[in-house]
């Protein structure tokens, strides 16, 4: 009987609205569903990947979100680089919303041995440190904040104050 619960997998599958049950066999998987008919539980775009796991407790999907959103469903919007700590940790471009859930991007950066995050409010090259001399951070001054460059970019002090909402340190 082991054999066979070993050859024989039971997986549910939810199907235009209807629970669809689903054998799969050492030759391949057999369903009734009509192509294009699976539900995609994702939001705010996500796309939707089955998986087939041994247990039947643990989840049957994952989503694959897009740029700004995270969680199991991709429902939270992302706030900083700390809210892409789940995902691929590369450094880079990401995009965040601000508290009035207009979206921009920043630079992320990851500790790869902890779950430590950057997110860079400001950046300038020593021959343009000019134009950021007395410029303290608690002002509203920005410098290239829709386009990051290295060179010279600073977020606005809104921008900067949804980011430390939503971060451990700031």
């Amino acid at each position: 009987m082991e054999i066979l619960a070993n050859v024989l997998q039971q997986v549910a599958l939810s199907c235009c609205g209807e629970q669809l049950v689903s054998i799969t066999e050492n030759v391949g998987r057999t369903t009734s569903c009509s192509p294009g008919c699976l539900v995609n539980p994702c939001q705010n775009g996500g796309s939707h990947e089955s998986l087939f796991p041994t247990d039947y407790t643990k989840r049957r999907f994952k989503c694959n979100c897009p740029m700004g959103y995270g969680g199991n469903l991709c429902q939270d919007v992302v706030k900083s680089c700390r809210g892409y700590i789940n995902g691929k940790r590369v450094p880079g471009l990401y995009m965040v919303f601000d508290d009035n859930m207009n979206p921009f991007d920043v630079f992320c950066e990851f500790d790869l041995n902890s779950t430590m995050t950057w997110t860079l409010i400001q950046s300038y090259e020593l021959r343009k440190k000019g134009l950021f001399f007395r410029k303290v951070l608690n002002l509203s001054f920005s410098v290239d904040e829709n386009t990051p460059r290295w060179d010279a970019y600073r977020l606005s002090k809104p921008r900067m104050q949804s980011i430390q909402k939503d971060s451990s340190k700031f």
